[in-house]
């Protein structure tokens, strides 16, 4: 049996074979809004999905107990043909289990028969419209966005191969010209007067500048293509302070700076990769080095806090402003001094380092008052051996 009552609002499919059921249903609907709904009956679960394929219906009024399907089975076959419809279940038993289980297969709401009226039938089916569209329109912001990050990690991707194979290619020319010029400049191939030598030498701090940047080029690409293996070790931050600063001395000593450190007496163990965090304390002051007046003194240093490792980096420089600091860790971002600007990819490779052990860098500094880096690692314990040494000591 089909019935239909035509107005211009709610188009709603009644699934039910019980006719008097059917009948007080049309009946709460017509003296809750008389002409706010058009209604069309079928009696059993074929007829619906025939219905459905066949005409627009904006909610289905849904009877679980049918000839030809019972239970969860009758919401399943509803959705397979139209999972974008919203579905109100009506039905004659009050089981909650059964009531979760149709809201979490998508019923938008279950109804139990003879505990509703007109009014809150109405209400319950413009209600179910209304979240189903919401729940559609979410879905498919969701799936967009899901394409989108697919498409820019595909980009990311792209890029990154391209900036490798780049790097790579320039990588083998530039390390020629490295070696020729490091040969003219001892004499091999002739001597050189002294304006030949000074071209020299300009021409090989700019190779070196060149060939620096290619390799963090290539550093920063294998970080941001997830092929960087970090290499644990239960590493003690009093040898990696002393071996960075070891490895900033000539540079230090070029621009007259002092490098001083501050560590603990006893070991101070993290969780860490050794030479990745060497790298990043190079980077971090090699950086306090490069980019303030000549003489400036630079602090690195380490303490436990708790179960973590505090690591710092603090200089007495000019420092850096507010508005510089929100770019200062982007590739190549460039930032303002007195003398120019500096850009490069050293901080932006030192804050991916930091975060690839689980860690956050941070800079606090305000113009004129210099800068502070720090970092934190997970702290180790020491062993009961290392312990009695230390109470020892």
């Amino acid at each position: 049996m089909i019935s239909d009552i035509i107005t211009d609002c709610i188009k709603i499919l009644l699934v039910e074979d019980h006719l008097g059921d059917v009948q007080l249903t049309q009946e709460m609907l017509s003296e809750a809004s008389p002409n706010g709904f058009k209604l069309t009956h079928v009696s059993s679960a074929r007829k619906a999905v025939m219905a459905l394929g066949s005409e627009h219906c904006d909610v289905v009024l849904l009877d679980l107990s049918l000839p030809d399907t019972f239970g969860l089975e009758t919401v399943n076959s509803i959705l397979e043909v139209a999972p974008s419809v919203p579905i109100v279940v009506l039905s004659g038993s009050s089981n909650e289990r059964l009531a979760m289980q149709t809201m979490q297969r998508g019923v938008q709401d279950y109804l139990v028969k003879g505990q509703i009226e007109g009014h809150l039938l109405i209400r319950t089916l413009r209600h179910a419209i209304e979240r189903k569209r919401l729940l559609e329109s979410v879905r498919k912001q969701a799936f967009q966005l899901e394409l989108l990050v697919e498409e820019l990690e595909r980009v990311s991707a792209t890029k990154n191969e391209f900036v490798s194979f780049v790097a790579h290619e320039l990588k083998t020319p530039m390390i020629s010209a490295e070696l020729s010029l490091n040969r003219l400049a001892v004499g091999k191939v002739g001597p050189l007067n002294e304006q030949q030598q000074k071209y020299i030498s300009m021409l090989q701090r700019s190779v070196s500048r060149v060939s620096t940047l290619i390799h963090e080029v290539l550093n920063l690409s294998c970080i941001e293509s997830g092929r960087l293996k970090l290499q644990y070790k239960d590493a003690d931050l009093r040898a990696l302070l002393v071996e960075a600063t070891s490895q900033l001395a000539p540079l230090a000593q070029e621009r007259r700076c002092v490098v001083l450190t501050e560590e603990p007496q006893a070991p101070l163990l993290a969780r860490c990769d050794p030479d990745k965090i060497i790298q990043i304390l190079v980077n971090l002051a090699g950086n306090s080095i490069m980019h303030n007046e000549n003489g400036t003194t630079i602090v690195v240093g380490a303490k436990r806090a708790g179960q973590r490792v505090h690591v710092w980096v603090h200089d007495e420089g000019r420092g850096i402003s507010k508005e510089e600091q929100k770019r200062i860790f982007r590739p190549f971002g460039q930032v303002k001094t007195d003398d120019g600007k500096i850009s490069g990819l050293g901080l932006a490779i030192s804050k991916a380092l930091v975060e690839a052990h689980g860690g956050r860098i941070l800079l606090v500094s305000d113009e004129g008052k210099g800068c502070t880096f720090s970092f934190d690692l997970e702290a180790v314990n020491p062993t009961s051996d290392e312990h009695e040494r230390q109470q020892s000591g």
